[in-house]
């Protein structure tokens, strides 16, 4: 989706799609044939955001299914970084992580 989501929105999956394609790429990471840190290289980024997100609704008592803006996209645009910046910034830490969990 990002050809037609960067850097401008055009493309909205909703909760539905984003949990079915959410689904497909784990379940097509989980059958492939490479080596095991690729695979949570790919899943690391999301994996802290989620435990970042749950730690931090539990620490100020709030339910952890009750939705706010704590996730790592929320807590970066407020900082200042324009919204353009957030998928390559994202990917690019993604990269990093792969890279540093392969050496």
């Amino acid at each position: 989706f990002l050809p037609w989501n960067w850097p401008r929105p055009k493309c909205f999956v909703g909760d539905a799609g984003a949990y079915t394609l959410g689904i497909v790429l784990a379940a097509a990471c989980l059958l492939s044939k490479s080596a095991g840190i690729g695979k949570l290289a790919a899943a690391a980024l999301p994996l802290l955001d989620f435990m970042q997100v749950v730690c931090a609704r539990l620490w100020l008592g709030y339910p952890p299914w009750i939705a706010d803006r704590r996730h790592l996209t929320h807590i970066i645009h407020h900082a200042g970084l324009p919204t353009a910046w957030m998928a390559p910034l994202f990917a690019a830490l993604t990269l990093g992580l792969w890279a540093w969990l392969r050496t």
